[in-house]
């Protein structure tokens, strides 16, 4: 009985995404990762969430702006057995970007998109008493791919390369990295 209604779900949902066919150009587009949500019925272990948790781009003709955020707030607590106490982590972080895409069709409902972020992040953290601070700034390429399921609804991973500049307020540290993502994150995407 389950197999039946699952089969009725599954062709009226095939109907209504057919049925959203229209030749309207949507401009507002928002995403979510949602590569957690898949690695929970897939085999694939990737622990990350990903930096970006929310996406919104505004499309215009093949161009496109873009702008991802994340915000994490922490409150750990680590009963280590070998201390004599436990240690409390505290604290938030935030990850902002925002750029330009240019949108390239391949074939049929396939499109790539290149382009470029700059990128700014903050956290502050408080270990038991000691407080870090860590500013960050960065830039780079970026170069993806996205599947349009219909005209609304869309599958897209991208690869980036960024370089940052990265300052700790605790140490009166800098620091220069880059560091290359790989299309390991999955986004779901809505056009409106």
């Amino acid at each position: 009985m389950l197999k039946w209604i699952f089969l009725c779900f599954c062709c009226c949902f095939c109907q209504l995404l057919s049925g959203q066919e229209d030749k309207k150009i949507y401009h507002h587009e928002f995403g979510l990762n949602a590569t957690l949500l898949f690695n929970q019925f897939t085999s694939f272990d990737n622990p990350s969430a990903g930096i970006y948790l929310i996406n919104y781009k505004y499309i215009k003709n093949r161009n496109a702006f873009r702008f991802g955020s994340n915000i994490v707030d922490l409150n750990v607590l680590n009963p280590d057995p070998l201390l004599a106490f436990p240690t409390r982590l505290n604290g938030f972080n935030t990850n902002n970007r925002i750029g330009y895409q240019r949108i390239v069709p391949i074939y049929n409902k396939w499109q790539i998109f290149v382009g470029g972020d700059v990128l700014v992040s903050y956290s502050k953290f408080d270990l038991d008493a000691s407080l870090l601070n860590t500013y960050s700034l960065g830039a780079g390429p970026v170069l993806g791919i996205q599947l349009m399921i219909n005209k609304r609804i869309s599958l897209f991973t991208e690869s980036n390369f960024y370089l940052t500049y990265r300052k700790q307020t605790d140490r009166e540290r800098t620091q220069f990295s880059s560091r290359l993502r790989t299309p390991v994150q999955l986004f779901l995407s809505f056009n409106l």
